[in-house]
């Protein structure tokens, strides 16, 4: 491994062998009821049927000699491996993904080459590690946020800070861009969610939690602010008044992470 500073380069990984299968439920291969699903299942996964498995439509003994077709495995390529000299807590595709961003426990976010690993930029300024990343989905800016307390908002094109937003104590865990990249949320220990201007660096709105906020995220149209937090609950507020719209415990403990399905009104966490 390279320590900070120096560019690492690209090692190759032979750990990770592509023609080994995942293991997983069900074996990662799902079963569907008939050849049209088996083959619709291919297709969303772009795959072809491998040399000596089923193909759609073949039918393969099961229970008490019911017949199931399988739908083929994709495969996944051979990963690239690039070395970090730390504890890395946070990744991002540049918006047009020729960069790829990365960050941990040094606080400078790494701005590499996709396709040679190559470091390009040191992001500097964190005073502590870095817990998360986005970008904006211009790909113009990134924003961080990390343990000194603070998120910081990057011009991706000049390499440099344009924003340090301080929400007022705690560690920062999650932050993320609306849909058009002028605002942003930031999340964590302080137990709220803070709206940002981000072009002025100023502070729109709060939005109390009752525990560490984890996890949130902003609806397509932006009326709308979801987020996750440690004791358990997902709540949502209209942005606009503040009023909290909704409410629900996530039934299986904390949820790290919201997100909202795109152009729905729905949630995952």
């Amino acid at each position: 491994a390279s320590g900070p500073g120096s560019d690492p380069g690209v090692t190759a990984s032979d750990a990770i062998d592509p023609s080994v299968e995942p293991a997983g439920p069900g074996d990662g291969n799902p079963e569907v009821g008939d050849a049209a699903d088996a083959e619709a299942a291919a297709a969303r996964l772009g795959a072809q049927p491998e040399a000596g498995s089923v193909e759609a439509g073949s039918p393969t003994a099961g229970a008490e000699g019911s017949s199931v077709a399988r739908a083929p495995r994709a495969r996944l390529g051979r990963p690239a491996a690039w070395s970090a000299d730390e504890m890395v807590y946070a990744v991002a595709f540049a918006a047009d993904a020729k960069e790829v961003l990365s960050a941990g426990a040094s606080g400078v976010v790494w701005v590499r080459d996709r396709d040679t690993g190559h470091v390009v930029a040191r992001l500097e300024g964190h005073t502590g590690g870095v817990s998360d990343l986005a970008v904006s989905p211009d790909g113009r800016r990134a924003l961080s946020g990390g343990y000194d307390q603070t998120a910081r908002l990057w011009d991706l094109a000049t390499r440099q800070p344009l924003r340090e937003l301080r929400p007022g104590g705690g560690t920062i865990y999650d932050v993320v861009f609306d849909r058009e990249g002028r605002r942003g949320a930031t999340a964590g220990s302080l137990e709220a969610v803070v709206l940002w201007d981000l072009d002025a660096g100023t502070e729109i709105r709060r939005f109390p939690l009752d525990g560490d906020g984890n996890g949130s995220d902003l609806s397509a149209d932006g009326s709308r602010l979801a987020a996750v937090s440690s004791d358990g609950r997902l709540k949502v507020w209209d942005i606009a008044s503040g009023v909290l719209v909704g409410e629900v415990g996530t039934r299986h403990g904390t949820a790290d992470d919201v997100v909202f399905l795109p152009g729905t009104d729905e949630l995952l966490t």
